[in-house]
């Protein structure tokens, strides 16, 4: 995905926003629908915080397409990412979990960081 759009910015074709805006959009909406569930709690915009889920995945896309991480260390970037978006909005009693994701997330990190 991002070789194909690094490859149309030096072609001179437009970047692919449109995707982009999707996916925050879409994770918009599951942030507020969690919200009404009484799952999440916090005053920041969902919006915001899509986009900072969006930008920790896509930061780790590039990586792994510039062949700096493997697939492990990719999915493990994009996931903590995740975690530590949603570690700030999920209500006490919930962020147990979330922190022992942390932990097996981190410990997969180290043993997939480059040398």
């Amino acid at each position: 995905m991002i070789l194909a759009w690094l490859e149309g910015e030096i072609t001179g074709y437009l970047s692919p926003i449109e995707p982009m805006t999707h996916s925050i959009d879409k994770l918009s909406k599951i942030i507020r629908r969690a919200r009404k569930l009484g799952l999440m709690e916090s005053s920041l915009k969902a919006e915001t915080v899509a986009c900072q889920i969006h930008h920790s995945a896509q930061f780790a896309s590039i990586q792994w397409a510039l062949g700096r991480i493997d697939d492990t260390h990719f999915e493990a970037r994009a996931l903590y990412g995740l975690n530590l978006a949603f570690l700030g909005l999920l209500h006490e009693e919930l962020r147990p979990a979330i922190q022992a994701k942390f932990k097996r997330l981190e410990r997969k990190l180290r043993m997939s960081s480059p040398s």
